[in-house]
């Protein structure tokens, strides 16, 4: 689909108020077909020439996000797993990260096992930064989990616990569960290890699943975004944020000038400044055209 864009985004005005703009990924500038509209790549490039610096900040790891910073033909810094590192968008190199502390990776994982779950591990090799996953053998993974893998060709190393120099680099935990499932683990987590962890609970409906991943307490988007611009000497307040989904939260509430998405549940429109189209609908593209105009 192509949608229609204003004349405002060939000009770019005297004074631009914003300089950064956090932008999420599924479901905010990528579709369920996994491409991005014309008219949002041309409204990121014509934001990028109006002196924004744009920045992918997602759930996704930094490897799996280099198609889309491709494409965007955008570079630097960006955010990702969800606020636990912020990496250069094209190498992938680590910039800054909070790791899960390593005796508190351990007894997450017993716990979770002793729940009868498998967990899926993400953390980074020490040597080149680049993000790797494995998964532990306390249960049969979900069948989510193995259609995930599959469909982005990715290797999952069974293991045991997770053993040096992995341990010390561990950005995040996920649980997949069946729908109406997630609510009780959550629950569950934060009973036995109150404010230590951060949770975000995602449902999957392209795979009928939840998604309960597991951060260091404090992490979020918003924490990401804060450290994003202290690298690159930027105040937090210059920021827009745009989003779609629960993980968005922090950043949509904390950013000075945000947007939602049109699909977004009522809680993520309710901390969110504004609200944009839908994905399909160039939503993106829409609420660049409010930013470059003086929003």
């Amino acid at each position: 689909m192509n949608c229609s864009s204003s004349n405002t985004l060939n000009r770019t005005p005297g004074r631009l108020r914003r300089r950064l703009l956090a932008c999420d990924l599924d479901g905010t500038l990528v579709g369920r077909d996994h491409k991005i509209l014309d008219a949002d790549l041309a409204a990121i490039r014509a934001a990028r020439e109006a002196g924004l610096h744009i920045a992918i900040c997602t759930g996704r790891n930094s490897r799996e996000s280099v198609a889309v910073a491709d494409a965007l033909e955008i570079s630097g810094p960006g955010v990702f797993v969800n606020g636990a590192t912020v990496c250069d968008m094209n190498s992938g190199k680590i910039l800054w990260a909070r790791t899960i502390p390593v005796d508190l990776c351990r007894n997450l994982v017993d716990f979770i096992g002793r729940l009868g779950h498998a967990v899926l591990i993400l953390t980074h090799d020490p040597h080149d930064s680049l993000p790797e996953y494995f998964i532990t053998d306390s249960a049969p993974p979900h069948r989510a989990t193995s259609e995930w893998l599959l469909s982005h060709q990715t290797h999952a190393q069974p293991c045991a616990r997770i053993q040096p120099p992995w341990d010390t680099q561990i950005m995040r935990l996920t649980i997949v569960v069946n729908v109406g499932d997630s609510d009780g683990m959550v629950r569950q987590l934060h009973e036995k290890f109150g404010d230590a962890i951060h949770t975000e609970n995602l449902q999957s409906p392209v795979y009928d699943c939840h998604v309960v991943e597991v951060l260091n307490g404090g992490v979020n988007k918003w924490t990401g975004v804060r450290q994003l611009c202290r690298l690159i000497n930027l105040d937090p307040a210059d920021a827009v944020a745009i989003g779609d989904d629960v993980n968005d939260l922090a950043m949509l509430h904390g950013a000075s000038l945000s947007f939602a998405m049109g699909t977004a549940p009522d809680a993520v429109k309710q901390a969110a400044k504004r609200v944009t189209a839908a994905q399909a609908q160039c939503g993106v593209a829409q609420a660049i055209r409010e930013i470059l105009d003086g929003a």
